[in-house]
């Protein structure tokens, strides 16, 4: 099922297992897909999206048990490194559509660690790309968050802020972007 679940959402498998993406068949993360956060090259904490199932959609590891919360978190952090250019994208589903050039930051909104890593990152330009999701049909709020992130970013990188079409997100358009 899990597999199943991400081959709809146009993922390849092999790919997403050698980025070590897998899924748990019992447990507390029963019918959740595990999607690792590498830092350095080691693994650091592990979120779950729930594919099956009752639960939350997402799980993630309790700050008492790993020793860093959410705001303390960037998907694919390396990239930060070995990349001219990236990309800053809500999810880790959109980083895994969109490429190794990405870097997630779990919503919209950055926290103060992970602005002050991508500021003091190698990276020179960064281009914002947030889904312009809104139940209110009115473009506003994530065009809005893009918009203030990159004010903020500007006097530190080139930043380049990309509207996406109402209602749609990085794995609605693809790689395209």
């Amino acid at each position: 099922m899990a597999r199943n679940y991400l081959r709809k959402r146009e993922f390849n498998i092999d790919e997403l297992a050698m980025k070590g993406v897998g899924y748990c068949t019992s447990g507390e993360y029963y019918g959740y897909i595990i999607f690792p956060y590498y830092m350095k090259g080691g693994l650091i904490y592990y979120t779950g999206r729930k594919f099956f199932g009752e639960g939350p959609k997402f799980k993630n590891l309790p700050l008492e048990q790993c020793g860093i919360g959410k705001s303390q978190l960037i998907y694919n952090f390396d990239a930060l490194f070995l990349y001219d250019e990236i990309s800053i994208l809500e999810s880790i589903t959109n980083c895994l559509t969109l490429g190794d050039n990405t870097a997630g930051i779990g919503g919209k909104h950055i926290s103060q660690w992970q602005f002050s890593s991508i500021v003091r990152s190698p990276v020179n330009a960064v281009n914002i790309i947030f889904d312009n999701d809104n139940p209110n049909k009115v473009e506003v709020p994530g065009y809005l968050e893009a918009l203030k992130m990159g004010l903020r970013l500007s006097p530190h990188k080139q930043v380049r802020v990309i509207k996406m079409p109402l209602d749609m997100d990085v794995n609605d358009v693809g790689k395209e972007i």
